[in-house]
């Protein structure tokens, strides 16, 4: 497999790639991407633009994580 410092077909940052056939197409594919869409083709997803990107999931669990420590932080000011 040959690894080309290119730009990625799904998450359109330039970064290490290798080429992959998918429906018949040659894309350019990032590692990091690779293993989205290998889960996306366990999953059965009919998009694979779908997809989030490691950095949007890290984010919306960042975002999860706030929400629930705001959530805490107000049943303390109530105890008080």
């Amino acid at each position: 497999m040959s690894i080309y410092w290119e730009r990625c077909d799904i998450c359109e940052k330039h970064r290490p790639t290798s080429p992959v056939s998918y429906r018949g197409n040659i894309i350019r594919i990032c590692y990091e991407c690779s293993f989205l869409l290998d889960a996306w083709k366990m999953r059965g997803r009919e998009s694979w633009r779908r997809l989030t990107t490691p950095e949007e999931k890290e984010k919306k669990e960042e975002e999860k994580r706030m929400k629930v420590i705001e959530e805490l932080l107000k049943e303390d000011e109530e105890k008080e």
